[in-house]
């Protein structure tokens, strides 16, 4: 039996240093393997699944996209679709945007496709360390 518990409607999840919102959120919980009466589920989120007007938010960046998955185990944030990130003034955008929560280093992924995809589906970087303007 799958664990999870769905969130909708102006979804917030906070900690201290970052913050993410959404449309919808579902989060998927660990089952136990052991088979012991009772003891079949150990309360730790496996995974946290973000669904429409997904924003992240901490020190280092503002972002926002349409679709975003966190391994807590990993560390690791990927944001799909859409994906716009902010620096310390400085823009990119992308279709896939995984960022290490714990090192604070994010990378856009590119897969490959033909050559007029290519074109249309680029990374593209804005350096302006004069601005700093806030995703909207």
């Amino acid at each position: 039996m799958e664990r999870k518990i769905e969130f909708i409607e102006n979804v917030v999840i906070q900690n201290p240093d970052e913050r993410i919102s959404a449309n919808r959120v579902i989060l998927y919980y660990n089952e136990n393997t052991n088979n012991a009466v009772n003891v079949d589920f150990d309360g730790r989120i496996k995974e946290i699944i973000a669904i429409g007007n997904v924003r992240f938010h901490n020190k280092e960046i503002d972002s926002k996209s349409d679709f975003g998955h966190y391994n807590p185990y990993t560390n690791i944030l990927t944001l799909e679709k859409n994906v716009e990130v902010k620096r310390y003034g400085s823009y990119a955008y992308g279709e896939k945007f995984d960022y290490n929560l714990k090192t604070k280093i994010g990378n856009f992924v590119g897969e490959k496709k033909t050559e007029q995809e290519k074109k249309e589906n680029r990374v593209i970087i804005i350096i302006d360390s004069k601005k700093n303007k806030e995703i909207k």
